[in-house]
């Protein structure tokens, strides 16, 4: 048991509260994530946005997301997850009443980027578990956090679907966030203590600024890669030149004394493999939403496939698959204590590979085809709380958040190239003489994200079992301060 272990919260009624609001935190993370996508369309209407110009609203917010993260990791492993995760929230808070409020679309982008601090909730929120809770207790936090994201997404879709068919005004639906993000901010002042384990060392600024620059150079270049060409000199301006960028970081890190991320130790074969399996479950995780939604959404009688479900109907159709996904990610916290961060992870892409493939065979009755959905989504669940367990686990308590944060960073970067690469699959595979996607399109797509499922596997298997029972693989910072743990 920690020293500090008085400082742990008492009691399992207060503990179960604890867990909740960090919980409802990611929950209105993923609240968020389910509004927005489906208010956008409505929003460009309303504010007379082009639809190559409304592209730019999910390519700023991954880009904040994608450089915000890993920094304010690092911040809340130094001062305090809490106060960073209280940061987070007010500029997600901000950010989403922008949106609603926004006069014209510059006001919209300037909020969606204040909304990318979502991101960091995850990460954030699990430096706090992982610091004031442990064994079982802690897996189980750190499940609660899945669990809350995946409902919030689930959630949110649904909101913002029955709001705009009631009011026919997306504004409505953008407020929802807002309350959700106050709410959660009231409820983190009143039973989430701050983090005592810190690191006691210096702001890297050029590190900061050198993975900053890298990273939004290196997504701009894949999320706008279509629509400028993938040849072209931009898009490989951004890409080459973002690459080089993150060279140039890795060098820095290696040659400072209080580096932003321990470069030496994250090359490990103990830790290594799973941020690259990050990246390629991304893939699988993110890269067929959009297609799969498409799917859902054509006419039959029209294009030869599709359930023709309008935004409020996809909605209902995919709370189950969303439910599946949710109990996946609630079995982290056992099957971790049973079979270990391996088996599990080779669960959970075992079962992405089986339903993407059942998705990409049994297309035509949406009874058949939600079953291998609800497959697949207990795999990512599974999955997707796996990674950041294993990450949180061999690590340092006080690089928690950095370390977690790498995964939500490197799954976004598979995310976005994949997504990248689907959309250009279905531009290119259609029905002859028009731009609707072929049938088969589709069935690429879902192809491809179960052979990312697999790749996703083999990288697992080549990690290293840890030498020793907690904490051994990323040594500690070199002086730790144990802050006051005060509400």
């Amino acid at each position: 048991m920690r020293a500090d272990s008085q400082r742990l919260p008492s009691g399992e009624s207060r503990i179960a509260l604890f867990i909740t609001i960090l919980a409802f935190s990611d929950f209105t993370g993923g609240f968020l994530l389910g509004v927005v996508p489906s208010a956008t369309p409505a929003v460009g209407r309303m504010l007379d946005v082009s639809a190559a110009d409304l592209n730019w609203s999910s390519a700023a917010h991954l880009l904040a997301a994608g450089v915000g993260v890993p920094i304010m990791a690092r911040l809340g492993d130094m001062y305090g997850h809490r106060l960073l995760l209280r940061i987070a929230l007010l500029s997600s808070l901000t950010g989403a009443a922008l949106c609603a409020l926004a006069p014209g679309f510059g006001v919209f982008l300037v909020g969606r980027m204040l909304e990318g601090a979502v991101a960091a909730i995850t990460p954030l929120a699990a430096g706090i578990a992982r610091d004031r809770l442990e064994g079982q207790r802690m897996r189980r936090a750190l499940s609660s956090l899945f669990v809350g994201l995946t409902a919030g997404s689930a959630v949110g879709l649904l909101a913002a679907a029955e709001i705009f068919d009631a009011t026919s005004n997306p504004r409505v639906a953008l407020w929802m966030p807002a309350i959700g993000f106050a709410l959660a901010l009231v409820l983190l002042f009143t039973a989430v203590p701050e983090t005592v384990d810190r690191a006691r060392v210096r702001p890297d600024w050029a590190g900061y600024l050198t993975i900053g620059v890298g990273l939004a150079a290196l997504l701009l270049g894949i999320s706008k890669g279509a629509l400028w060409g993938w040849t072209s000199a931009a898009t490989l301006g951004c890409i080459i030149g973002g690459g080089a960028v993150l060279v140039v970081w890795a060098r820095i890190e290696l040659a400072v004394q209080d580096p932003m991320v321990d470069v030496r130790a994250a090359v490990k074969r103990q830790v290594l493999p799973f941020y690259l399996a990050a990246a390629t479950f991304g893939c699988a995780y993110f890269g067929a939403q959009t297609a799969t939604s498409l799917f859902m959404a054509a006419s039959a009688d029209e294009v030869g496939y599709g359930f023709q479900l309008d935004s409020t109907h996809l909605a209902l159709a995919l709370l189950p698959t969303s439910v599946v996904g949710m109990a996946g990610a609630m079995c982290v916290a056992p099957l971790a204590a049973r079979v270990g961060h391996k088996r599990m992870l080779y669960t959970g892409t075992a079962a992405i590979t089986v339903g993407y493939v059942l998705m990409a065979t049994l297309h035509a009755n949406l009874t058949e085809f939600l079953v291998g959905g609800c497959v697949c989504q207990y795999g990512l669940g599974l999955t997707f709380g796996s990674l950041t367990l294993v990450l949180a686990e061999r690590s340092a308590r006080s690089h928690t958040g950095i370390a977690t944060g790498l995964v939500s960073t490197m799954r976004n970067i598979g995310g976005s190239a994949s997504g990248a690469g689907f959309s250009a699959v279905l531009s290119a595979i259609t029905v002859a003489h028009t731009d609707v996607p072929r049938e088969s399109a589709f069935v690429v797509v879902w192809l491809v994200c179960g052979l990312g499922a697999v790749v996703t596997g083999l990288i697992v298997a080549t990690a290293r079992e840890r030498r020793h029972a907690e904490n051994q693989v990323l040594p500690p910072v070199p002086q730790e301060v144990a802050g006051d743990g005060a509400a």
